[in-house]
């Protein structure tokens, strides 16, 4: 989360934590990183989109 791969959490709660449908469906439809050597920042959240 800190690199900018993954979305930012949203806190409903001090025990609660979300995400956003449309964040954690950008994150599927670019990818995954297979490794910890695969990720990079990219602001998935505030793009909008996949880096390609």
């Amino acid at each position: 989360m800190r690199s900018g791969r993954y979305p930012a959490p949203v806190k409903l709660g001090p025990r609660i934590t979300a995400w956003r449908e449309a964040d954690i469906q950008r994150l599927i439809d670019c990818g995954l990183p297979s490794t910890l050597a695969d990720l990079t920042p990219t602001s998935i959240g505030a793009k909008g989109g996949c880096d390609d």
